[in-house]
């Protein structure tokens, strides 16, 4: 399975986020694979963050992929626009291997570009 959101806790804080989170920690625990495209405000201590939020155990199921997205624009719109652009890198690592996920589940503006082509 693959779960496309913008962005999970705690790298990214929101109801959405929290949700992405709480999604993949169940879903690792039923011994679901699941493969996580996310992006994340602050590297520092990636790894071990991850460690902290997820066991040993749920992290066999699951694979993380960072996906870059632009926080640091304040033009009006620009979230739109980059939202936009963050799907479409989605979309480029995604079709790398498509054929391997049984179920796809996108969250916000992840799908807009999978869902054009």
């Amino acid at each position: 399975m693959a779960l496309l959101t913008d962005g999970i806790y705690p790298f990214v804080i929101g109801g959405m986020q929290r949700h992405s989170y709480f999604l993949a920690k169940y879903l690792a625990r039923n011994r679901i694979f699941l493969r996580v495209y996310h992006c994340v405000k602050e590297e520092e201590k990636y790894e071990d963050t991850l460690n902290k939020v997820f066991t040993a155990q749920e992290r066999e199921y699951i694979e993380f992929v960072k996906i870059p997205f632009d926080f640091s624009s304040k033009f009006p719109g620009y979230y739109i626009i980059e939202s936009y652009r963050y799907s479409q890198r989605i979309y480029q690592h995604l079709m790398t291997d498509i054929l391997s996920f049984d179920f796809i589940y996108s969250k916000g503006f992840t799908a807009w570009d999978l869902l054009m082509h």
